[in-house]
């Protein structure tokens, strides 16, 4: 495995409802569970700018990124090392259609069920520190 980790970004969507309660958005990984929409970094992008296109690509939803990132976690893929930083975007719109519809799914729930339901235990923390911070 590298020592260098290989740079992601990703976004927590999340949206808050009439009772103030949070809630976010999970998509399907291809390779099968629960996660955040996430990917590698194209070339003249910022993990920021990454962060929104990436939640539009994977999971149809559209918002605003926050500038810094709220935290990062690791994770294995292979032989590699990802370093992914998380965002906190505020979901605007939703679209019905969106580039990976037809392989992968996505879900509104609260943080601390998504939190009980991603694979990678670093993430998990991530999204309960969330849910301690925004609700």
């Amino acid at each position: 495995m590298s020592d260098n980790p290989i740079p992601q970004a990703g976004a927590v969507p999340y949206r808050t409802r009439d009772d103030g309660s949070v809630e976010v958005c999970l998509v399907t990984a291809r390779s099968g569970g629960w996660t955040i929409p996430k990917g590698g970094i194209d070339p003249g992008k910022t993990p920021h700018e990454m962060a929104q296109i990436e939640a539009l690509e994977e999971g149809g939803l559209i918002g605003d990124t926050e500038d810094a990132p709220f935290g990062h976690y690791e994770y294995t893929r292979g032989s590699d090392l990802l370093r992914v930083e998380v965002f906190a975007m505020l979901v605007d719109r939703q679209l019905e259609r969106w580039d990976e519809m037809d392989v992968r799914s996505r879900e509104w729930m609260p943080v601390l069920d998504a939190a009980a339901r991603v694979r990678y235990d670093d993430l998990a923390d991530l999204l309960r520190r969330f849910a301690d911070e925004r609700g």
